[in-house]
């Protein structure tokens, strides 16, 4: 069963869905149980056949079992990855790196960020919610075009808190 695969195995998966959140940025969904429990900040080693590996967060994910990465075109490996769709296949490895620390005493807590620097946040802001911590989020970009996942962000935030 895939929770007990080694993080440093690579593990081959296969894209369930692909979802475009602007011209330039898409979001792959597969399933994989050990990237579905990725704790907030952690990341994944996403691997295509004749490109280098890239580092990806895990972006926040609903269905049981699924994780999903999210991607800016800009450079070869993430315009590799964006170019992929639904039923190609993807290696990756891990999840990797500390997680984000939020102390029992905590109460409350302000994200803010934009672009796909969101999607650690997002899985923070998602434990958060868990926690019933306060939520206060801002979202930037440079354009009213390039803001996504603000309705994600309006759902783990309390009313009248999103920014």
């Amino acid at each position: 069963m895939e929770f007990h695969t080694s993080i440093n195995k690579r593990r081959i998966v296969r894209i369930e869905e692909t979802v475009s959140e602007t011209p330039t940025v898409k979001t792959l969904v597969f399933k994989d149980g050990l990237s579905y429990t990725a704790k907030p900040g952690q990341f994944l080693m996403i691997w295509i056949p004749r490109i280098e590996e890239i580092p990806m967060s895990v972006m926040i994910n609903s269905k049981e079992g699924y994780a999903a990465v999210t991607i800016r075109k800009s450079g070869i490996g993430s315009t590799a990855l964006f170019e992929r769709k639904k039923g190609d296949f993807i290696g990756l490895r891990g999840p990797y790196g500390n997680e984000f620390n939020l102390r029992k005493n905590y109460k409350k807590i302000l994200i803010i960020g934009g672009g796909t620097g969101l999607v650690p946040l997002l899985r923070l802001a998602s434990y958060a919610s868990k926690k019933k911590l306060k939520i206060t989020t801002v979202l930037g970009a440079r354009t009213k075009k390039e803001v996504f996942f603000e309705k994600i962000a309006r759902k783990l935030t309390e009313p009248g808190d999103s920014s």
